[in-house]
């Protein structure tokens, strides 16, 4: 596509989605992926567009800089025109593709990418973005029935929605709805308390435990600080001892793998590794399943990046004196197969080749 979109194809656009020349509001009928996928691409290219030629204004003076301001200008007034005039068009559109499920699961990607694209400042605008918002990250996670009756999540168990790509999508939206200083934390987390509440009253079943974690996950891959988690409505130390070391010893194993996975992320806003998070990795490394095991490494593997070796170790007690661990030159491979082993080793032995 080419980068410069003129005012005709942005009428034919509006046409081809709504029917008619200005805004466009596209009547409430389902879009194909690649309608939805060029009208994203369309918006994208005017926005990037628009901040190009207004950081060149900005660099600039005199005549250059008008010519770069108008052409700005210009670019902002045609996204304007592209984008649906209110942001309860955009609601209702996303909203219709959600329900048509699996069959626009595409299309649906597309709009809620759109959302990066409007202004949420008007107080009407952010009213009805907030509780789609809210709407979306309640929404219950999908599944089919196999043969046997079993309950099977879909897509990566591991993602809200199933899907690495849809769960960044959906923490976009929801940080440029909830973009003031610790808003999007204190949001989340009233979510998170919300979900947490069958399993406080013993009748959760694992669907309830990952949907619960799934959106626990984004606040941990978003948050830069355990400070903005401060005081809010579940506190840092709480959905440790309550969500994510008992989803880790829960006994269906996608929640096992979900709660590994925000174990590994909590551990990384810590200033230090607290003994019963690295213990409860270690223990799901050396003698949990596959899908288990392999999370909880990366998470030791990230640790160990993060806070350094000899932290990790000094969690579990393991503190060496510097000296010793200035002249050690060998390592001391584990078997991990023997179960009478003492596993009560540093971290980089258990990675030695012997051990895996």
């Amino acid at each position: 596509m080419r980068r410069d979109v003129s005012l005709e194809h942005l009428n034919v656009l509006c046409i081809f989605i709504s029917g008619e020349s200005g805004h466009c509001i596209p009547r409430m009928q389902l879009m194909e992926a690649e309608v939805a996928l060029y009208w994203k691409t369309v918006c994208r290219n005017l926005q990037m567009k628009a901040q190009e030629r207004g950081s060149d204004a900005a660099a600039t003076m005199g005549t250059e800089a008008a010519v770069y301001a108008a052409e700005a200008s210009n670019n902002n007034d045609l996204l304007e025109r592209v984008l649906p005039a209110m942001v309860s068009d955009y609601v209702e559109l996303v909203k219709a593709h959600l329900d048509a499920r699996s069959n626009y699961c595409f299309a649906s990607w597309q709009l809620l990418l759109l959302g990066a694209m409007l202004v949420f400042s008007d107080a009407t605008n952010r009213k009805v973005a907030s509780g789609f918002v809210q709407e979306l990250l309640r929404k219950p996670i999908e599944y089919e029935v196999d043969e046997d009756g079993n309950k099977v999540v879909m897509g990566d168990g591991v993602n809200l929605g199933g899907d690495r790509e849809w769960a960044d999508v959906v923490s976009g939206l929801v940080g440029k709805v909830y973009a003031a200083v610790g808003e999007f934390e204190e949001v989340l987390l009233g979510v998170v308390e919300e979900l947490a509440q069958p399993y406080r009253e013993r009748i959760a079943d694992f669907l309830h435990w990952m949907h619960c974690l799934f959106v626990t996950s984004l606040i941990l891959e978003n948050a830069k600080s355990f400070r903005w988690m401060q005081g809010k409505s579940i506190e840092p130390d709480e959905l440790l001892q309550s969500l994510l070391l008992p989803g880790a010893k829960h006994v269906h194993l996608d929640v096992q793998r979900v709660a590994t996975r925000c174990l590994g992320l909590f551990g990384l806003l810590e200033r230090k590794p607290s003994v019963e998070l690295v213990k409860q990795l270690r223990f799901c490394f050396i003698k949990g399943p596959s899908s288990i095991s392999i999370v909880a490494c990366k998470a030791l593997i990230d640790f160990g990046m993060w806070h350094g070796p000899q932290e990790v170790d000094r969690a579990m007690g393991l503190e060496l004196s510097s000296l010793l661990h200035e002249n050690k030159m060998t390592f001391s491979p584990v078997n991990l197969c023997d179960m009478n082993e003492d596993w009560n080793v540093e971290l980089l032995d258990l990675f030695m080749p012997d051990s895996m």
